[in-house]
């Protein structure tokens, strides 16, 4: 990795200060590599939530229209060479702060599609993109999480059109060793894109037991929450930004 330009984006929130010496070690890691590391401290930072008003796609394209640390954040990735998440494991997926800037990499593809893996996926707008590197920490182990953590990393690294990417899962109850040897790794490793038949496989492991799923007796009630509402800015775009 020496010479390359590495992007770190750090999705610890402010109740994560255990995941700290995990974080230090893969700094650690990078810089005695040899890359040039630019790290984004992803709850310190002016960064709104994604409205899904795609105007990033036909008013401004390639650009998102709120005006903040997303649009740095979005610029520097496709310039790099290596973009890594570090990230406390949640249910088997990101932290919020992960999960909102995800959301803001919409512009760095096209609206059209394309076919990748017989699969429909968007066309890429840039000829050449980073790699993507996932690493999720654990409190307690639960393999059908890190499972399913390595199964998003992979399929966000196809619709980001990553060249290879890689997705380990450490525990930070392990010993400084252990952990040291699963970044090295992670960081030179090339995972398979899972696809097909794999991200079925790799799926099924994530599923609860018939026995542990609840039957109800009679009705009940059910909540429906809708994310990304494409709502009217009241006083424009920089009126959505978020407060850190």
């Amino acid at each position: 990795m020496r010479n390359q330009k590495i992007v770190l984006l750090d999705g610890t929130g402010k109740d994560d200060e255990d995941l700290l010496p995990v974080l230090d070690m893969l700094m650690g890691e990078l810089q005695r590599s040899g890359a040039t590391v630019k790290t984004f401290p992803l709850r310190k930072l002016k960064l709104g939530s994604c409205i899904g008003c795609f105007g990033c796609w036909v008013k401004t394209p390639g650009i998102c229209v709120e005006p903040d640390a997303g649009r740095e954040i979005a610029q520097t990735m496709i310039q790099s060479d290596i973009v890594i998440l570090f990230t406390p494991v949640t249910f088997g997926g990101y932290s919020s702060e992960i999960k909102k800037i995800q959301d803001r990499w919409i512009p760095l593809v096209l609206p059209d599609f394309e076919m990748v893996h017989g699969e429909v996926h968007h066309q890429p707008r840039y000829a050449r993109y980073p790699r993507l590197v996932g690493i999720g920490v654990q409190r307690q182990p639960h393999n059908a999480e890190a499972s399913l953590f390595k199964v998003l990393v992979g399929r966000n690294a196809l619709n980001f059109h990553a060249p290879t990417y890689a997705a380990e899962v450490v525990l930070n109850t392990d010993t400084p060793e252990q952990v040291h040897q699963q970044l090295q790794t992670a960081l030179v490793r090339n995972d398979a894109l899972p696809t097909g038949k794999m991200v079925k496989s790799w799926m099924s492991a994530t599923k609860a037991p018939p026995e542990s799923v609840a039957v109800m007796d009679s009705p009940g009630r059910a909540l429906l929450i809708i994310g990304s509402p494409k709502v009217k800015p009241l006083g424009g775009p920089s009126s959505l930004r978020g407060k850190g």
